[in-house]
Parts: structure tokens; C-alpha cells; sequence
């Protein structure tokens, strides 16, 4: 379970099994509050709301 960001309140859910691969974001192609500690994530399939 995520939120996309702090002011948003709808749930986003990516079931286990659908992970592909994991990322940390050398990049920085994802604005972050704390860049270190972000990741990508591959899935199969859209996120759930």
C-alpha cells in the first residue's frame, strides 16, 4: 500500500506477486522528500485504487 503523495488520500495497492523488479532511483526521475530512500517498481499491472 502507497500514496502517491502526502496530500493525496486515495490508496494505491500493488499486490506482492504482481512485482517484477524493484529500483532504487539513481536518476532522481521521481521527485522525492527524501531522494535516497526512493524506489521504482516494475509490476505486471496497474496499481489498484
Amino acid at each position: 500500500m502507497y500514496f502517491s503523495d502526502k496530500t493525496e488520500t486515495k490508496l494505491k495497492v500493488v499486490p506482492f506477486q504482481a512485482i517484477e523488479e524493484v529500483y532504487v532511483d539513481h536518476l532522481h526521475s521521481v521527485k522525492s522528500p527524501n531522494p535516497r530512500v526512493t524506489f521504482c517498481v516494475k509490476t505486471y499491472k496497474a496499481p489498484s485504487t
